[in-house]
């Protein structure tokens, strides 16, 4: 595959297979993405991988605090104020989502089980956590950016799906004990990552994209 075609291929899956994804895989997935851009070659990226059992028990743990009401509280805020345009692709997004989920995304329970396939991490046998050092924002996250990009797309030639998800980082206190992150760093993203289920409506629902003559000006040439 050229790079466009690994551009085009890669998409949010939102079904796995249970198959697990083996170590040297992923090992050469991340390595891989390690030669992304970073602002002076200053690397501000430190990873994590969860799968088997800790995966399984990262999962569990998250699904539970959703049931109880726990509130999520990730080290980075989400989005106050989302501006019309922008807000109106997020909303059809969801929307997607739930028709093929065949749920109302006004009915609290198709609510519920949007929700749950999130904190579930999507069913993904693994997942890869990014985090930085505080105190480097904002141009570090621009750099764990580059290397979530470059993660997505290597797996995509190792015939991996992947999904970033701000969900995925919703209970930090768990991750940080199931993982052994270090107080002193920050958990950014995590990126579900697994072998996509086919069958999946889910699978189906890919994303528009914005016509170029909408999104870019050139002058001068």
């Amino acid at each position: 595959m050229d790079v466009r075609e690994v551009l085009a291929a890669r998409h949010s899956s939102r079904a796995y297979k249970q198959t697990a994804v083996p170590r040297d895989v992923l090992v050469r997935v991340v390595e891989a993405a390690t030669r992304a851009p970073s602002w002076g070659n200053t690397q501000p990226w430190e990873i994590f991988v969860a799968a088997g059992d800790t995966m399984n028990a990262i999962r569990g743990a998250f699904l539970k605090n959703l049931r109880n009401q726990v509130a999520p509280n990730p080290e980075y805020g989400p989005i106050e104020a989302w501006p019309e345009h922008v807000l109106q692709r997020y909303t059809e997004r969801i929307a997607a989502v739930c028709a093929a989920l065949g749920v109302d995304p006004a009915d609290p329970a198709g609510q519920k089980a949007a929700a749950e396939g999130q904190m579930a991490f999507f069913g993904a046998p693994a997942a890869i956590f990014l985090c930085s050092h505080p105190g480097l924002e904002p141009w570090s996250l621009f750099d764990l950016g580059l290397l979530a990009q470059g993660i997505m797309l290597v797996a995509v030639e190792e015939g991996l799906s992947t999904i970033p998800a701000y969900s995925a980082v919703s209970y930090p206190d768990v991750l940080r004990q199931q993982l052994e992150i270090p107080a002193e760093y920050k958990i950014v993203l995590g990126i579900a990552i697994g072998y996509e289920d086919e069958d999946s409506p889910l699978n189906a629902c890919w994303s528009e994209r914005r016509p170029i003559g909408e999104v870019l000006r050139i002058k001068g040439a």
